[in-house]
């Protein structure tokens, strides 16, 4: 007696059931995306094609990365990109994966910027943040670092597939000199995790240098609200991303280190020089 093929329906219920068990919110959208990864086809097309039966290889595919979402490994590294700002980028294990809070920074950095206007993006990753600017800001020069040239490989594959201008360069701020050409805006999404903190067992798959830092998560950042100056023209805009609960902290460092905050937004903060 032949056996009944799975259909898309089955393996989603499925699927979904084990996630939930495991104590993973997004069940039930993460069962659709690895299926319709492993099909080539999107939500949509899984929804309408419900009954439809799914062949050995498709099974076998999508069960490998079921396993590793059940492991916990985020569904952007399992599938190898994360939506950022209305696009699509790659990601992979050397560099964080793109957060929606992150996105408020483009948007208030697009609320400043002028034509011609020079930005700096520290510890650029997957190159999220500078990629989004230049595109959302076509005039704006764009320059963005990082310390990992594995992150900045990614970053690279970015700029390219995107058709971005940003300069791309291996850099540690911290060792940046006065600039010939001081920059209008400098934004910042440095590691700001407390080691002690509670967090997402996703976490451990990213990079630990790009999510943790000493002082309660604070020194880089206190570190570049020092250096920042250097870099920056009179009346430049400094953008960091920080957890709520150490906003107070930071912007009673940066005020008393000659800053004035003009706007706290989501988990960024905006100072002026």
């Amino acid at each position: 007696m032949n056996e009944v093929p799975l259909t898309i329906q089955a393996w989603l219920a499925g699927a979904t059931h084990q996630l939930a068990a495991a104590d993973i919110p997004s069940a039930k959208l993460d069962a659709e995306l690895l299926l319709a990864d492993a099909l080539g086809r999107d939500r949509t097309w899984l929804v309408a094609h419900a009954t439809d039966p799914l062949t050995e290889g498709v099974i076998s595919t999508v069960v490998k990365g079921l396993e590793r979402r059940l492991a916990r490994e985020p569904i952007a590294y399992i599938r190898g990109h994360q939506a950022f700002y209305g696009r699509d980028f790659l990601v992979t294990p050397d560099c964080l994966i793109p957060r929606p809070e992150t996105e408020t920074l483009i948007t208030i950095a697009k609320s400043l910027l002028l034509p011609g206007d020079k930005v700096l993006d520290i510890g650029t990753g997957s190159g999220c943040i500078a990629i989004s600017i230049a595109l959302e800001c076509p005039t704006a020069r764009v320059d963005a670092i990082d310390v990992s040239a594995a992150a900045l490989y990614v970053a690279q594959r970015n700029v390219e597939q995107l058709a971005a201008t940003v300069t791309l360069t291996e850099q540690d701020f911290t060792q940046m000199a006065d600039v010939t050409e001081p920059y209008s805006l400098i934004v910042a999404n440095l590691p700001y995790v407390d080691e002690q903190w509670e967090r997402s067992p996703e976490t451990a798959y990213e990079p630990a240098v790009a999510l943790f830092a000493d002082e309660d998560g604070l020194e880089l950042i206190f570190t570049l609200l020092r250096q920042a100056p250097q870099l920056l023209r009179a009346s430049g805009h400094l953008l960091l991303e920080a957890d709520k609960r150490q906003h107070d902290t930071i912007i009673d460092f940066a005020v008393a280190a000659g800053w004035t905050l003009t706007a706290r937004d989501g988990l960024i903060i905006t100072l002026q020089r």
